[in-house]
C-alpha cells in the first residue's frame, strides 16, 4: 500500500465512524431552546394546549439528555419536568434508578 492511499484509507474510516451523515435521525429532534405544542386529550373527551419547552442538557449514562419542561400537562396549569433522550425509533425519560423508561416508541 501506498504512502497516499494509506491516508484516504484512515481518513474514511474517520469520517465513517465519527461523521454525522451516518448518525441516525431522532424520533424527537430534541434541542436546546426548542419549543413544543401538543393537544392533550381525556377519556371524557376534553381537549387542551401543552406546551413544553427543551431548556438544557444533560450527560449520564453514555447519553445525552434533554431537559423537558411541559406546563397544562393535566389541563391543571402545573408544570412537569423530566430529563429525556430520542434514538431514531424511541423516546425515553432517564430514570437514575435503572433502564430509562419508554415513552414513545414508533411502530
Amino acid at each position: 500500500m501506498t504512502r497516499n492511499s494509506t491516508w484516504m484509507l484512515v481518513s474514511l474510516v474517520f469520517f465513517t465512524v465519527a461523521g454525522p451523515a451516518f448518525a441516525a435521525p431522532a424520533f424527537v429532534p430534541l434541542q436546546v431552546g426548542t419549543h413544543y405544542e401538543y393537544v392533550r386529550a381525556d377519556e371524557s373527551g376534553a381537549v387542551w394546549m401543552v406546551p413544553a419547552d427543551v431548556d438544557a442538557t444533560m450527560n449520564a449514562k453514555a447519553n445525552e439528555y434533554f431537559h423537558w419542561e411541559n406546563r397544562n400537562y393535566d389541563n391543571d396549569g402545573a408544570v412537569r419536568e423530566a430529563f429525556w433522550r430520542s434514538t431514531e425509533d424511541a423516546l425515553y425519560q432517564y430514570n437514575p434508578a435503572g433502564a430509562d423508561f419508554l415513552i414513545f416508541q414508533r411502530r
